[in-house]
């Protein structure tokens, strides 16, 4: 965090309508501390760009990493739960005989493209 932050926020003071946009951002990031990376958290983003961009705000090291720590939980737990029962499924292939794998197939896909 600190061996660029200094330097990008110089480049970006050079260029008006950046460095507004920027300050904005960075606002609403510092104010909102833990509550604004938490929600930002919940949304699926692009993990590095957005942790370039924490990076350049102000808010606090120990903010960034509870709320990353929490908000990314749920992901996770839909992730890992998502895991497992399609484990189970091949598992019991035998067992289903094919069509009742279908909707659970249907029900992976739509999880994960939500």
């Amino acid at each position: 965090r600190m061996l660029l932050q200094d330097r990008v926020r110089s480049q970006l003071q050079k260029m008006p309508t950046t460095e507004r946009q920027f300050s904005f951002i960075d606002r609403a990031i510092t104010r909102g501390g833990f509550r604004a990376v938490f929600l930002l958290r919940l949304i699926p983003t692009p993990v590095p760009a957005i942790n370039f961009l924490y990076g350049l705000t102000g808010v606090s090291g120990t903010s960034y990493m509870a709320a990353t720590a929490l908000g990314n939980l749920p992901g996770s737990v839909a992730i890992l739960s998502s895991a497992a029962l399609g484990k189970q499924l091949l598992l019991a292939r035998g067992a289903l005989h094919g069509r009742p794998l279908l909707p659970a197939c249907a029900l992976g896909l739509a999880a994960a493209f939500a």
